[in-house]
């Protein structure tokens, strides 16, 4: 290894870890998978509320993995220890090129692509948050770093080292799928475009395909089985909603403006990379990961964005830092370097930009070192500067100063909630994950958004990306304070009864078997494709409670009646 490398990498590594701590902090969804963490140690087994099983967290995986730390009481810290490492591998996987040739061209690439992660707000903000985040960016660096030698399908070996790392792709997160698909389907095509090769192995790829699949067939099938369903209810919250396509694409959109405006270095990799392959003339055997790249913005559209401003675009970024980098470097001769003007410009455009953007922005990654300086809390067309909202309470800052996470005011508010002397443990609320965490378990806490609550989630929602509002029906409040035993609409009724004999009945009976399938296949387990638009009666008092309500104010029960209905049941 050349002397600028090893220099390269000793700084690389500092800067990685010291950008990292500075900015490190807990976003307030992660308190929702702790909470589930905290229950399964106290013997409650995988569950928000001790009464309910619902798969309330999107990551398996890294719950499991969560799920080994907890027990050393220092979940904060194993948090960090374990997000730190895999932001280092991640560095490490898309940086590997620099250490394995050591040439000083190539450290000239890799300096760039240094920058672009270090100055990238929201890809730095999401290497923690204590979400799933970091095992992404780190199992997608890896699947990348690797693609080329687990193709080799006639190694039993890679095949099913493919199978596993797709696998452990999915229980991170389902919609990673759409990283990995089309290079599944390059896969296929070479494999049965080989005229050479005997029937039997077919068979035998198909064995070692299964095999290194088994452990995402293993979680998926356990959950059908304990949850009621092998999706989690985050999946039927966030899908269940009364918005139309083109209000999805809208929300889409914002989510992508907003997240740009806030940070333009998320797309400054794919600007250059299309540039310079342009130039090249290369766009017309796009790579897979470009492919990917514009399913996954496609999905996007399709879901209707999402609330937290760049976390959904930080794998977009990663890939588009691999495409660069692919573009640029290549395995036989190194940096290859750059054959025009016109492709130096945009390297050296690149730079100034990075520059401008240290300079200029009140999103600089530097200002995470100087309190005083960093970006103010802002909202813009539903779409929020998440770290912003909870740095105050979840940073390493804040621990240090004893105003963590359990002082923050929805913590309190939890904690407060299993104090009072009247009895009451059933809370609804819109702001579940701190408030559960700390209201322990003792807390029934019914989530309004539908996140956490398995019944709601099959209800049409609507409202903000990625926080859909349900109309609460009336009496179920008292249904599930036991004060009385049914809701007054019968359909619905039946409803709410074939949602908890799978979230609290018994297991293995055929009644709750039934009901599975029927929620799985024939969509009975959706609100409207079971009753249509037909609407129901909602608890008034509790929806004038959100921050939905207030627009509301000083309208009477049945105009607000009207409108509701208008927004929920009319498409």
């Amino acid at each position: 290894m050349h002397r600028s490398a090893g220099l390269f990498g000793a700084i690389s590594a500092f800067l990685l870890i010291v950008f990292f701590l500075a900015d490190f902090w807990l976003s307030e969804d992660s308190f929702i998978t702790f909470r589930v963490l905290d229950n399964f140690w106290n013997g409650h087994g995988l569950r928000w509320n001790i009464s309910e099983r619902v798969q309330v967290f999107t990551h398996p995986l890294w719950m499991v993995i969560l799920l080994s730390i907890y027990p050393s009481g220092f979940l904060f810290f194993g948090v960090l220890a374990l997000s730190l490492a895999l932001w280092l591998g991640t560095s490490y996987n898309l940086l590997y090129f620099v250490f394995k040739r050591g040439e000083p061209r190539d450290t000239f690439l890799g300096f760039l692509l240094l920058c672009m992660i270090l100055s990238s707000r929201f890809f730095l903000d999401y290497s923690s948050s204590g979400l799933e985040t970091p095992l992404s960016y780190f199992l997608l660096s890896y699947w990348w770093t690797v693609r080329e030698k687990i193709s080799r399908f006639q190694n039993p070996k890679h095949v099913i080292e493919r199978g596993i790392l797709s696998s452990l792709l999915l229980l991170t997160r389902y919609d990673l799928i759409l990283w990995i698909l089309p290079d599944w389907i390059r896969y296929f095509k070479s494999v049965f475009r080989e005229k050479n090769i005997p029937k039997y192995e077919y068979y035998r790829i198909f064995l070692f395909s299964t095999i290194g699949f088994l452990p995402f067939f293993f979680w998926f099938f356990f959950s059908w089985i304990y949850f009621g369903s092998p999706f989690p209810n985050t999946y039927f919250a966030k899908t269940n909603i009364s918005h139309s396509l083109l209000e999805k694409i809208q929300s889409g959109l914002s989510l992508i403006k907003v997240s740009i405006l806030w940070d333009p270095v998320l797309i400054l990799p794919m600007f250059a990379y299309l540039l310079i392959s342009g130039i090249r003339r290369k766009l017309e055997d796009p790579s897979l990961i470009l492919v990917s790249s514009f399913l996954h913005l496609g999905y996007l559209f399709y879901v209707g964005g999402d609330f937290m401003a760049g976390r959904f675009l930080t794998p977009f970024f990663l890939g588009s830092l691999f495409l660069l980098k692919d573009e640029l470097f290549k395995k036989q001769n190194g940096f290859v370097g750059l054959a025009s003007p016109l492709e130096k410009g945009v390297l050296f455009f690149s730079f100034l930009f990075l520059l401008f953007v240290q300079i200029f922005s009140s999103y600089a990654t530097w200002r995470s070192f100087v309190p005083s300086m960093e970006r103010p809390l802002q909202l813009k067309d539903g779409v929020v500067d998440e770290r912003a909202s909870y740095r105050n309470h979840t940073s390493i800052r804040a621990f240090l100063s004893d105003n963590g996470p359990d002082k923050h005011p929805w913590a309190l508010w939890g904690k407060k909630s299993v104090l009072r002397k009247t009895g009451e443990e059933i809370r609804f609320t819109t702001n579940v994950g701190l408030a559960g965490y700390y209201g322990g378990p003792n807390l029934h806490l019914v989530d309004e958004l539908a996140l956490t609550d398995p019944f709601l989630s099959r209800l049409p929602g609507r409202g903000f990306p990625g926080h859909y509002l349900r109309l609460v029906p009336k009496g179920y409040k008292e249904v599930i304070s036991e004060v009385r035993d049914n809701l007054e609409d019968a359909d619905l009724d039946r409803f709410l009864y074939e949602t908890r004999l799978l979230s609290e009945g018994e297991l293995f009976t055929w009644e709750r078997c039934l009901v599975s399938f029927s929620f799985l296949f024939t969509r009975n387990g959706n609100y409207k494709s079971r009753l249509g638009n037909r609407s129901y009666s909602f608890d008034m008092s509790l929806f004038r409670e959100t921050i939905y309500g207030l627009p509301f104010k000083n309208f009477s029960d049945q105009k607000v009646i009207i409108e509701q209905n208008k927004y929920y049941f009319s498409n």
